[in-house]
């Protein structure tokens, strides 16, 4: 699963826009790897909304793989994967609590812009 979630090409690319728009040093190539690298420069309510962050681009890459292999949907473009995520976080944004809601606006603010400059 680390290979799907993190290493293949097309997690690779989407976790460098990730990186990218949220100013992490490296990207993850493990969830150890997101615990130490990324956990530790936020508090306790950013650190949850980077779980959701992480828990969201992980499923759209799953997705994106179930669909390719059960389905032989050929990704175009992986900033398909990025759009992708980007809406799942949208709607689990409003599924949060206020407090959480508010720093997952910002990082959600931070994605889109580094989406535009890519």
């Amino acid at each position: 699963m680390g290979h799907l979630l993190f290493r293949c090409p097309i997690a690779m690319v989407t976790w460098c826009w990730v990186r990218n728009s949220l100013g992490w040093p490296k990207i993850p190539s493990s969830i150890d790897k997101f615990q130490v690298l990324c956990l530790n420069r936020g508090g306790g309510d950013r650190n949850k909304s980077l779980w959701v962050i992480v828990s969201g681009v992980g499923w759209v890459l799953w997705k994106t793989r179930n669909d390719l292999v059960f389905s032989k949907k050929i990704l175009k473009s992986p900033k398909q994967v990025a759009y992708k995520s980007l809406g799942f976080l949208n709607q689990w944004q409003t599924l949060a609590k206020k407090e959480d809601r508010d720093n997952m606006e910002e990082f959600l603010l931070k994605m889109k812009e580094g989406l535009s400059r890519w």
